[in-house]
């Protein structure tokens, strides 16, 4: 009994042992076949990349790129490198040679893949090619109900044609959650903004988006600089979401003009403590004189980020917001008298 016991342990020890070998001999097998694959993409990635830096002197053979764009996931994520690194004749030289091999309809196969990095790599390398086809292909890209992430890579291709995406079809179902470089996004919305200042002021008055994405927005009207979109701005200065009234007030503040002295003396009392430093902010780069008295309320705030940009803005005030200054930090209450004293020292150091 006790022998054919310790047999069937054998056994089974042999057994497992075996097993053992088999996978690691497996994994093994394995790991070769993918760094061999990895080797041959490597290869044929690199013979590409020479091909096309022939192509840059004329001298590019058309036979072997023609049977070279059969990959298109290849041709798109190495014309993306080289792109980075050459640029005006070289570059069109490059995607004119890979015209004439076909590049062009295998990156428009490739943009229709279930994959949604190879979607992205089709978009973005269809935008060196400024053709009415492609850009016709990456506006009905535009319009589908992809990921926010292909149809950034959709408009950022579309402006590098020089055509302007229309930004109805950008943010349709838009998830902020789905972008992971928003600024990708606020960069487009900077160059939409620009070529089609209407539409987008049209957009953000419908304020039918997620708090998040009008916050972009009305941001990006900031940095535009443009006095008609004073009114959208001084509306949304009002909007029920605190981060899109702070970014209002900041853009208001960045635009610099006297007509939102009212809606930024509101916002000093606004009970959000973010909205009321951009307030505090804005009047100081508006150069609101008139308000220096409320911004030396401010100087008590309850928040030490309001109460320092309430000093700082009295010091963009020149000598009223300077003698104002003085006195809080000779007879202020304490934290008045701190943060006027801290930015006084700030500003004469």
């Amino acid at each position: 009994m006790t022998g054919g016991l310790l047999g069937g342990l054998w056994t089974a020890s042999l057994l497992m042992a075996a097993s053992s070998v088999l996978f690691m001999t497996g994994l093994v097998i394995a790991r070769l076949i993918s760094e061999a694959g990895r080797a041959r993409r490597r290869a044929r990635r690199e013979a590409l990349v020479a091909d096309m830096m022939s192509a840059m002197d004329g001298e590019a053979d058309a036979a072997r790129l023609k049977s070279e764009v059969r990959e298109p996931r290849l041709v798109a994520r190495a014309l993306l490198e080289l792109s980075t690194l050459i640029r005006g004749r070289e570059l069109a030289a490059v995607t004119a040679a890979l015209t004439q091999a076909g590049a062009e309809p295998a990156l428009l196969r490739l943009m229709r893949s279930r994959n949604g990095e190879d979607q992205i790599a089709a978009c973005e390398a269809l935008g060196l090619f400024p053709s009415d086809k492609a850009a016709a292909a990456l506006k009905t890209r535009l319009k589908r109900r992809t990921s926010m992430r292909v149809r950034i890579a959709a408009a950022r291709a579309l402006l590098q044609m020089g055509e302007t995406p229309d930004l109805n079809d950008l943010l349709a179902a838009f998830d902020i959650g789905e972008v992971h470089a928003p600024l990708e996004l606020s960069a487009i919305l900077d160059e939409i903004a620009r070529r089609a200042t209407e539409a987008y002021l049209e957009r953000l008055k419908s304020s039918r988006d997620a708090p998040a994405l009008r916050a972009m927005m009305v941001g990006v009207l900031g940095r535009l600089g443009r006095y008609e979109a004073l009114p959208v701005l001084l509306g949304a200065a009002s909007d029920p979401e605190p981060s899109v009234r702070a970014a209002a007030l900041s853009a208001l503040g960045a635009l610099g003009h006297p007509d939102a002295e009212p809606i930024i003396a509101a916002a000093l009392d606004d009970p959000v403590p973010e909205v009321r430093a951009e307030a505090c902010d804005a009047a100081g780069r508006t150069a609101l004189a008139a308000l220096a008295p409320r911004l030396a309320e401010r100087l008590d705030d309850d928040e030490w980020l309001v109460r320092f940009r309430a000093a700082s803005a009295l010091l963009r005030l020149g000598e009223a917001g300077r003698e104002t200054l003085d006195a809080a930090a000779g007879r202020a209450s304490p934290r008045a008298m701190r943060t006027a004293q801290m930015v006084l020292a700030e500003a004469a150091a």
